[in-house]
């Protein structure tokens, strides 16, 4: 595969999924895969509110941090203004939100 010259310039990409179904995160791993083959230089995080992803993404050498959002987050909102500060703080050359209508995605 022939890396071009937008590939090489992506550095740190982020992945915005904060849902924590099992289901839904195992469906970002042909995502995480992509994004390694197509970004080989890349470091990749992931936002998600489950808690067995970490178990799930350990195998990936390109994820380099998993950001682990509330489940419940009208419980927790220092943890959420905490995530997102971390979030903000960030600079990432692409930031994906695989679902078109989720808000907290969005607002993330």
């Amino acid at each position: 595969m022939q890396v071009t010259s937008t590939a090489a310039a992506v550095r740190r990409i982020v992945v915005l999924r904060p849902n924590h179904r099992i289901g839904n995160t195992l469906l970002l791993t042909p995502l995480v895969q992509e994004l390694s083959a197509r970004f080989p230089a890349a470091q990749i995080e992931l936002v998600t509110a489950c808690s067995e992803a970490a178990a799930a993404f350990e195998r990936y050498e390109r994820l380099s941090t998993l950001h682990t959002f509330p489940t419940h987050s009208y419980r927790h909102p220092l943890a959420v203004v905490t995530l997102l500060l971390k979030l903000r703080r960030g600079t990432y050359d692409l930031a994906i939100d695989p679902m078109p209508r989720s808000r907290a995605g969005r607002f993330l």
